[in-house]
């Protein structure tokens, strides 16, 4: 269409070039403008595509490129579905991915046959189209805080439920266009599915604890590359079998879902790479399909796009009153759970592109697909905005903080298993309070420049992982011979409300439970401590074995502390085993609600329990300690022998856990 002037390249390097440019200005744009950066992504591959000014031409390199974005957006999209969220709402997720599902389906059908009048096979696929939905808008509502609703949940679970859906009439459709629809070949593709799937969720996830076990040591490019490898083999396998490689990748980001957790440096990785490269080729490799002329000239193009957006937002928008009013949540609600579904992106895009390149659907649905996918993305964002800002800041019933503190402080030296002392700090961090992890470096004063030059570069290390998670990370060096008082000090200073310490593998002491420094330390002070000896990402832990002392349950506070480490537990998908006797054993059993992946292992005889312990755990495996500090009600002599024992057995994962107290060396009990 502008192709006036030859500006035609072929040079890859310039090629190059020309995209990271759109991919640099588009989240500039987006930020002034209040636009989703996809938008523009999209409209930058149009304008260099071949009918745009026929820049740059939709090459086999090209392809490749979106190729390989697109099945990384279903990965991601696995990735970010929180499991055991959509488990404990199954209700919701099934009510609401059946209307959001089906009422798109229907109308879609209808719109495709009687207003636009295409066969029933292509209007079928163009109605899966409105079905499907993506969460992009999912980071602003995590950013307030609002992820555990049961309305966000709801909206989780349904998104599984649909796009699955979505993806199988994909299947479907592309079996019948091709003639493949005979009884013997979907008996084969059954069968082969179904192995596929099995032998896939059984033993991948032992390949990836056995390999973040074995050779995950370094700053997680290991494990990086890991993940990726095992998305593309499923995805090739996947379309060995008749299915497309996008499920493969989908079902790959769900078998691994586990394994990295959504504050791990692993996870900003993934985020990273996928946002900065793969994504955003994908998005400009579609955009470069669109012949802009045909929105001036082809009246059709414009009929198609203004059914697909009447369609898409009204479908969406009756789904999510139906089940407002069925479960009786209120307007506000309602408007962001139709803000989160009414955004028509990765699934969408994924199919549009597949029923494209195999002749089923017209140029003019990919228009009107585009067209969709930037009003839907654009109101999609705007309302989500508004409704999460409403409720965060106008209801009554929202978690009020108060002025809590929830600073974390980080003693490190050169010695310790960093990368996974700081993605633990960064798993406690509250990211809804914004509040900075302090990392404190105590140099001896008899230290020359040197080592102080030298402690600098390591919290640089530190503050560099920070800014891949966009976290904010303070770095601190003290000068000082006593290691213990300069922690005190450091936390009096800055209202520290917990410290993180990494033991000391390399030089345990003898008649000290986790070394003179940790010891001191948590005898004297007041704050919630956490002491960690991580061989392995937590991610690989299959079971976590919690140990808890008898007292420490009547510590105020202890209830809180439990929820929160259950809650990043079942994340994680670990399996929870107490470890307790019988009388904790009730309590606990009344306090916790659900208890599928939980069990209980009474040990009447405390002196024996690192043994027992020791017996049961296998390389990977967690153990949690609950502790109390000397001269409280709630320490014993037993207590710290067996954790002195555990930390030091060569094959666990321990963190141990000295609860908050209130004043002086004296805890609240209840």
């Amino acid at each position: 269409m502008f192709g006036i002037i030859n500006l035609k390249t072929i040079d890859p390097i310039l090629m190059f070039s020309i995209f990271m440019g759109i991919v640099l200005v588009a989240p500039i744009l987006s930020i002034k403008t209040k636009i989703p950066s996809i938008i523009y992504l999209l409209l930058g591959g149009m304008l260099v595509g071949p009918y745009g000014f026929n820049i740059v031409s939709r090459t086999l390199k090209i392809e490749l490129l979106g190729a390989i974005g697109l099945l990384y957006i279903m990965f991601e999209a696995g990735l970010e579905i929180n499991l055991d969220e959509v488990k404990k709402n199954k209700s919701y997720s099934l009510i609401f991915g059946m209307l959001t599902f089906l009422i798109p389906l229907i109308l879609g059908i209808l719109g495709g046959l009687y207003l636009l009048k295409m066969n029933f096979l292509s209007s079928l696929l163009l109605a899966s189209l409105f079905s499907s939905h993506t969460l992009i808008t999912y980071p602003i509502v995590s950013k307030f805080g609002l992820n555990k609703r049961k309305s966000i949940t709801a909206a989780i679970g349904g998104t599984i439920i649909t796009d699955v859906l979505a993806l199988i009439i994909l299947i479907v459709v592309i079996a019948v266009y091709q003639g493949n629809s005979t009884i013997l070949f979907w008996g084969k593709f059954i069968i082969l599915t179904g192995v596929y799937v099995v032998i896939s969720a059984k033993y991948i996830p032992k390949l990836a604890k056995y390999f973040f076990i074995k050779y995950a040591k370094g700053n997680g490019s290991e494990e990086y590359v890991f993940i990726i490898t095992i998305t593309f083999i499923l995805a090739h396998i996947s379309h060995m079998i008749g299915l497309e490689p996008i499920i493969g990748a989908f079902l790959s980001g769900l078998i691994l879902n586990s394994f990295i957790p959504e504050g791990s440096v692993l996870m900003a990785r993934v985020k990273f790479i996928g946002e900065t490269l793969f994504i955003p080729f994908f998005m400009i490799s579609v955009g470069m399909l669109i012949d802009i002329s045909q929105f001036v000239k082809n009246e059709k193009t414009i009929m198609v796009a203004l059914v697909m957006i009447v369609t898409a937002i009204i479908s969406k928008f009756i789904a999510a009153l139906i089940f407002g009013k069925i479960k009786k949540i209120k307007s506000t609600e309602k408007i962001l759970i139709f803000s989160m579904t009414v955004n028509q992106a990765a699934a969408t895009l994924a199919a549009v592109t597949v029923g494209y390149n195999i002749g089923i659907l017209s140029e003019y649905i990919l228009a009107g697909t585009i067209i969709m996918i930037m009003i839907t993305c654009f109101m999609g964002t705007f309302f989500t905005e508004y409704a999460v800002k409403k409720i965060a800041f106008g209801e009554d019933d929202d978690e009020d903080f108060g002025n809590e503190l929830h600073r974390i402080l980080v003693p490190i030296n050169q010695d310790m298993n960093l990368e996974n002392l700081i993605e633990f700090s960064f798993l406690l961090q509250n990211i809804k309070r914004h509040d900075p992890i302090y990392f404190l470096k105590i140099v001896p004063e008899e230290e020359n420049e040197k080592e102080i030059i030298k402690s600098e570069k390591l919290l640089e290390r530190v503050v560099e992982r920070g800014r891949e998670l966009k976290r904010e990370i303070i770095p601190l060096i003290k000068i000082g011979n006593d290691v213990s008082e300069g922690i005190s000090t450091t936390v009096r200073e800055n209202r520290i409300s917990k410290v993180v310490f990494s033991w000391d593998r390399k030089h345990p002491e003898k008649n000290k439970v986790f070394g003179a420094i940790i010891d001191k330390y948590t005898e004297e002070s007041t704050s919630l401590v956490y002491i960690l000896k991580l061989e392995n990402k937590l991610g690989a832990a299959s079971k976590a074995y919690i140990l808890i002392p008898d007292l420490i349950i009547k510590h105020r506070g202890f209830l809180a502390i439990l929820e929160n480490t259950l809650k990043h537990l079942k994340e994680l998908n670990t399996k929870i085993i107490f470890v307790c006797k019988d009388e904790t054993n009730d309590y606990l059993d009344r306090f916790i609600g659900d208890k599928k992946e939980i069990n209980f292992l009474t040990v009447n005889r405390w002196e024996k329990l690192d043994e027992f312990v020791k017996n049961l755990i296998k390389p990977g495996d967690l153990i949690i300690f609950f502790l109390g500090r000397r001269e409280e009600t709630t320490w014993s002599h037993l207590q710290d022998k067996s954790a002195k024992i555990l930390i030091e057995d060569a094959e666990s994962n321990f963190i141990g856990i000295y609860l908050s107290c209130n004043k002086g060396n004296e805890c609240e009990i209840v």
